[in-house]
């Protein structure tokens, strides 16, 4: 075969990946979402161009291991045990009932249970780089909805390894001998992770240091590609996924003093395999495909974001998320992400799906993913809407509270913990909050708790916002934050309210309603300085 000619076949990939990424970024979807579309749109002209396309494939097989590396870069062991109880809780929750409720349905339509059980455990990841990107840039995800749509992605995140080894126990002996196959795989990754701690621990601080890293920038690069390749030869050697290896390299290795270095330089090159990666999977049969089999698609799309939602409401709900806000997280997370690619790939690999029920998979993520701005828009007005809860905040005792010139504070994290540090023993303070852990915990020692959502105004009212001397707004979530300085106007015309702004081109919108705006980034900014200027000072009497 001429390399000149696996070339152009690259480079054709790669440059309709670009004009669709570019396209679809404007759209304001996601750029992975056109480089799907432009491998559909190409289809099996383009793997014409390339006479060999096991090469493209391969190269996209690159990319995922080098994506799942760079996950595991982010998953320090600090960073896993802080994930919270709606990571662990309702992403646990999430996973396995989506994964029973489809691989229900998939048996129901006739899948052999190997097979339906492996189509349940694809569909239940989400795209945590479509609603990432999509809550950062609506500044949602401080929100309440926006945390717990987070935590409980990065949870699956962390399941990928458990899912790989799922499917591929599953495709290994078409669900035979399920005991032994579980515990061949478990050993191997033992095996993997004990050789792989000590290499890093150990092996790869003598050979380096931080000092070597800086002065030569080639060298993290050297060190990713090397860790990645080894890391997924040596997982593929004992027979378990390759890119389960390099995930679990990542992991290790975020531990190390070269994990900085080694994010950002990764990047460019996880970029380029994975573009390839994403548009490859929609090539063969491109748009044929499509036509031929519209109805089972009509059935799939809208059957796999109602499911999605409504069983990732009732998981989140469960660990005690209120329901407005469960069904916001829900809406956000209700699409199949790009680990289903993966978890694909493999189910196909060892036999455990066919080609149709792939393409399937594929055309149905590539669907749901378009949907995906639009559901993270609409969880934004239904986190902020009137409440679907039937039920609203109570007060601390069950009743109603009874303050005149008092103060109120929305929000109990850090921010309002801080507040309601500095003057509790001034003047009796009403706090607000979602969690309905303000009933009982001791933070709250000395305060008047009301549990529910400061966008009521019953809640306001229970708060006694009308009698109060003056109210401070500390949740990050600007809609919220507006909408509560609106309903606090209304109900007590000329009460203070001081409100936090958690970006600077929100303050205008806030100072129509509160009194004192507070500007978290200027003051950030502001107090950067000073530290900064100190600093400085203390440097030059030294000298």
């Amino acid at each position: 075969m001429d390399a000149w000619t696996t070339i152009a076949g690259v480079a054709a990939l790669l440059t309709g990946a670009l004009l669709c990424g570019v396209l679809f970024e404007r759209l304001g979807q996601s750029a992975l979402v056109g480089y799907l579309v432009s491998g559909l749109i190409l289809g099996p002209g383009c793997l014409a161009v390339v006479d060999d396309a096991t090469v493209v494939r391969g190269m996209a097989e690159l990319g995922v291991a080098f994506l799942l590396f760079s996950i595991g870069l982010e998953f320090s062991w600090k960073h896993i045990r802080s994930m919270g109880r709606v990571a662990f809780g309702g992403g646990a929750v999430q996973l396995l009932l989506t994964a029973a409720v489809v691989a229900g349905i998939g048996r129901a339509l006739g899948l052999p249970w190997a097979a339906a059980v492996a189509v349940g455990l694809i569909v239940a990841p989400s795209s945590t780089a479509c609603v990432f990107r999509l809550l950062e840039q609506r500044t949602e995800l401080d929100s309440h909805h926006g945390r717990a749509s987070a935590g409980v992605l990065l949870f699956q995140d962390l399941a990928l390894v458990p899912l790989l080894l799922a499917i591929r126990m599953l495709g290994s002996r078409g669900g035979e001998g399920a005991a032994g196959e579980i515990l061949r795989s478990f050993l191997s990754l033992a095996m993997f992770a004990a050789g792989a701690y000590v290499v890093f621990r150990f092996v790869l601080p003598m050979l380096l240091n931080a000092a070597v890293v800086t002065r030569n920038r080639e060298l993290p690069l050297i060190l990713a590609v090397a860790t990645c390749l080894g890391a997924a030869w040596t997982s593929h050697a004992l027979g378990l996924s390759p890119v389960l290896g390099a995930f679990a390299a990542g992991i290790l290795l975020a531990e190390s003093p070269f994990a900085t270095w080694v994010r950002a330089d990764v990047q460019g090159l996880r970029t380029i395999c994975l573009t390839l990666f994403f548009s490859s999977l929609a090539m063969i049969d491109g748009l044929d495909w499509v036509f031929k089999h519209w109805y089972w698609i009509v059935a799939a799309v809208p059957t796999v974001l109602f499911g999605k939602w409504l069983l990732t409401t009732v998981a989140v709900r469960l660990v005690g998320l209120p329901m407005r806000a469960a069904m916001a997280a829900g809406l956000c997370i209700a699409q199949t992400g790009e680990f289903s690619f993966v978890l694909a790939e493999v189910a196909q690999g060892t036999g455990l799906i066919g080609e149709e029920v792939f393409k399937l998979i594929v055309i149905t993520t590539l669907l749901t993913l378009l949907a995906t701005p639009y559901l993270v828009s609409w969880a934004r007005r239904v986190s902020a809407g009137g409440d679907v809860a039937g039920g609203h905040g109570h007060g601390g005792h069950g009743h109603s509270l009874d303050l005149t010139d008092h103060a109120v504070i929305i929000g109990f994290g850090p921010s309002g913990r801080a507040v309601f540090d500095a003057i509790a023993t001034e003047t009796a303070v009403a706090i607000v909050d979602f969690h309905p852990r303000v009933d009982y915990s001791p933070d709250y020692v000395g305060a008047f708790p009301v549990v529910g959502d400061a966008t009521q105004t019953d809640v306001l009212e229970q708060a006694c916002v009308s009698k109060a001397a003056i109210v401070i707004i500390t949740i990050p979530d600007q809609a919220m934050s507006l909408r509560a300085s609106q309903l606090i106007r209304e109900l007590s015309p000329k009460v203070p309210i001081i409100v936090r702004s958690r970006y600077a081109r929100f303050v205008d919108e806030l100072a129509e309603w509160a009194d004192v705006v507070v500007d978290e980034e200027k003051s950030m900014g502001e107090r950067l300085a000073d530290h900064a200027r100190k600093r400085w000072a203390a440097g030059q009497s030294a000298s």
